[in-house]
């Protein structure tokens, strides 16, 4: 059986049609059954609704096999459409939907409302974006198509309070804090939490954008995820589109915490020779507004083509607290870079104006530039700018090479134009281009401390 096909809309009054074995409709508006003839059946294939009031409107044509229309009605735009799918279920990295009467196509949009059409009842998320919401595209010239809303789609068991986080266990489950995230910055209401069950090894997912096998999470983070002392092992990443990290912006109130990244292998190639500096790279965050604590890097490599490579995050003005890295940290020396200069570092590139790094050790980091093009080199922080602090930070050993002469590195910090306070824990043996370092303070731009100071050192 078809379902009923809407052939009018005029005045208020929907006309519709079915087979002829179907002469009774079983009609609902808002969820209440309406009757002509008072025994909840319309004899007639015609209805009158309110237009100055939204409706749901079902239209079920009872015969051997019933089939209902869903249709919903815009009391501001006076339009009829057929209501967007609800009934989602997630089966790997497919969403799957079941299909609504009087549609043969649906209209997929994704988390930045770009949209695609299909002709089947499931989407591959496996090399695409998640999913927002699946519109039908009505056969009927009368129907427009329903307007893109968010809906609850499953993809996190967990209810993303703080006493029932939605869970992490797979590597597609991380990429659904992006929905959860979009959910949140649109409709507003509490924080979202989430937490992270298990390892998660990255070994096995299907490679995507060339050779990647972890997706970035480009929404705000307003969250807080908590790693639960598990490890995201083996990401491997290969990009050229420009800076890169698995969060974007972790925007204020935004936590990441008690989460290790192991074995991670990043290469970053800039997007082009002019404008390298665009592909600065980091681990966990691009921007950092937030709080980014007890993260550990075991054994990470991240190897770029211009641009600046750090551990935990390029741009931080939040607060970054007791951090671990072990890892080395590259600029590709097979492509050309001209005369360009940029910063490494194991945690941080620039620490800005509110910006606090404190509590954080650097196990065994290193720092190696293509043609003496590193000026500002550090276990910690390359640059802390006014108004940042840097706190009661360590390390057992940093080597720095390619750093350009006259230029600064540092065991904690390179250049220091805020506030840098000792004490916290040792500071180790740095090497800075074959060269051991004795002093704690801008001995020639070289410090176990501090490499040049502008600033305040206590």
């Amino acid at each position: 059986m078809h379902c009923p096909r809407i052939i009018s809309f005029h005045n208020g009054v929907i006309e519709w049609t079915a087979e002829l074995d179907s002469p009774l409709f079983s009609v609902k508006v808002n969820g209440e059954t309406v009757s002509d003839g008072g025994d909840g059946f319309y004899r007639a294939t015609a209805l009158r609704i309110d237009e100055k009031s939204d409706a749901e409107i079902e239209i079920t044509a009872v015969g051997r096999k019933s089939a209902t229309a869903v249709l919903s009605y815009n009391s501001k735009q006076k339009k009829l459409a057929l209501a967007p799918v609800s009934d989602y279920r997630v089966n790997g990295d497919v969403l799957e939907w079941s299909a609504v009467g009087e549609c043969k196509y649906y209209r997929v949009y994704d988390l930045d409302f770009n949209a695609v059409t299909v002709g089947c009842t499931h989407y591959d998320m496996s090399a695409r974006k998640l999913v927002w919401c699946v519109c039908p595209v009505p056969e009927s010239d009368v129907l427009a198509e329903a307007e893109p809303c968010g809906v609850n789609i499953p993809y996190l068991d967990g209810g993303g309070t703080k006493s029932n986080p939605y869970l992490i266990n797979t590597p597609f489950d991380l990429r659904a804090i992006d929905y959860y995230e979009t959910v949140y910055a649109l409709s507003g209401g509490g924080k979202k939490h989430y937490r992270i069950a298990r390892d998660i090894d990255y070994r096995d997912v299907i490679a995507h954008d060339g050779e990647s096998n972890i997706f970035t999470l480009n929404k705000p983070f307003f969250g807080t995820l908590d790693g639960d002392g598990n490890s995201l092992l083996y990401v491997r990443v290969r990009y050229n589109g420009g800076y890169w990290a698995v969060f974007d912006h972790i925007a204020p109130g935004g936590t990441v915490r008690n989460v290790t990244f192991e074995d991670a292998d990043i290469y970053n190639t800039a997007r082009d020779e002019m404008h390298p500096v665009n592909s600065s790279t980091a681990i966990v965050a691009y921007v950092n507004r937030g709080t980014v604590e007890n993260v550990s890097l075991d054994g990470v490599r991240v190897t770029v083509s211009g641009g600046g490579a750090c551990g935990i995050a390029v741009h931080n003005s939040g607060c970054v607290r007791g951090c671990t890295v072990r890892g080395v940290f590259v600029q590709d020396v097979t492509v050309r870079l001209g005369t360009a200069s940029y910063e490494m570092s194991g945690m941080v590139l620039e620490n800005r104006a509110g910006g606090v790094v404190e509590s954080n050790h650097a196990v065994r980091v290193g720092l190696r530039g293509a043609a003496d093009n590193i000026r500002a080199a550090a276990g910690c922080v390359s640059v802390n700018r006014d108004g940042g602090v840097v706190r009661g930070n360590s390390f057992d050993t940093v080597t720095a090479n390619g750093i350009a002469l006259g230029t600064e590195c540092g065991g904690v910090v390179a250049y220091n134009s805020g506030t840098v306070e000792r004490g916290g824990g040792p500071l180790g043996q740095l090497v800075a281009n074959g060269q051991y370092v004795r002093d704690e303070i801008d001995c020639g731009g070289r410090g176990t401390l501090v490499g040049k100071n502008d600033g305040t050192v206590r």
